[in-house]
């Protein structure tokens, strides 16, 4: 087993059907915005950060993929993944 430390949360992915809904909302949590990242590895990217917590809102370029998430939620979905701040970077177990 490797000797890795978590440090802290890089980001949370949190996929949607609805990426300005999904703006919107977040903004009124008091998150704003980073980055707009249109078209990149098939998704629209929106990262957006409140108080040093980072979240990547990526929506689907594949409209059977967006509908997917829209049946199940409207504009928020549930997490997809963590990203995590370690002590050794790229480390693989």
């Amino acid at each position: 087993m490797m000797d890795i430390k978590i440090k802290g949360l890089a980001h949370v992915g949190i996929p949607t059907s609805d990426l300005e809904a999904s703006r919107k909302f977040y903004e009124s949590l008091g998150f704003r915005t980073l980055v707009y990242a249109p078209e990149l590895e098939g998704n629209n990217f929106l990262f957006m950060e409140c108080n040093g917590e980072i979240i990547g809102l990526p929506q689907s370029l594949d409209a059977d993929a967006r509908a997917l998430a829209a049946r199940r939620a409207p504009a928020i979905s549930t997490i997809s993944h963590c990203m995590w701040t370690t002590s050794r970077p790229h480390a693989r177990s």
